[in-house]
């Protein structure tokens, strides 16, 4: 651990070693194969709830499918933020 007396020089050395431990992680750690999965599925899930929200807004907004669509868009038009609705 990394004692030192002067709290600049103290947040300097830690931002120098957060900085080596942040490119040993790009270097040895987000190159395996496990976590390179793990962020692929995640494209697929970002792609897919971009998907899902955006048919939920065109329901919404007067393109409606039926009862199921309305009662599915309704449920996901709950789960965002009221900020980002009054964003409209």
């Amino acid at each position: 651990m990394i004692h030192c007396s002067n709290p600049i020089k103290s947040n300097i050395l830690s931002a120098l070693f957060l900085k080596k431990f942040k490119e040993l992680a790009v270097k040895r750690v987000y190159v395996i194969r496990p976590v390179l999965e793990f962020e692929a599925c995640g494209f697929d899930v970002i792609s897919g709830l971009l998907d899902v929200f955006v048919q939920a807004i065109k329901v919404r907004c007067g393109g409606g499918i039926g009862r199921m669509g309305s009662v599915r868009s309704r449920t996901l038009i709950n789960l965002i933020p009221e900020e980002v609705k009054e964003q409209r």
